[in-house]
């Protein structure tokens, strides 16, 4: 699946250019229910998180339920505080 990693991560690197260019964040998910932070997590772009963060995307998309959303976003924030605070 080599190929398929390179496209992922192009396409994280096109969403990226499409943000800083003033984009609006979207909720959008596709035919696997993966969406672009799924993505990001994925493949270790701790870059497109700080990025989707920034812009005010959603840091629970994906999550199953409130609690979990918000569960998600505290251990994701104490592993790794630089993703949550805007540089």
């Amino acid at each position: 699946m080599r190929g398929g990693v390179v496209c992922s991560q192009a396409s994280l690197t096109c969403a990226a250019l499409l943000l800083r260019s003033g984009a609006p964040t979207e909720d959008c998910v596709d035919q696997q229910g993966e969406g672009l932070l799924h993505r990001a997590v994925r493949y270790g772009s701790d870059e497109f998180i700080r990025l989707w963060f920034k812009q005010g995307g959603n840091m629970a998309l994906g999550a199953s339920s409130r609690w979990l959303a918000r569960a998600s976003r505290a251990a994701l924030c104490a592993r790794k505080p630089s993703l949550c605070t805007a540089p």
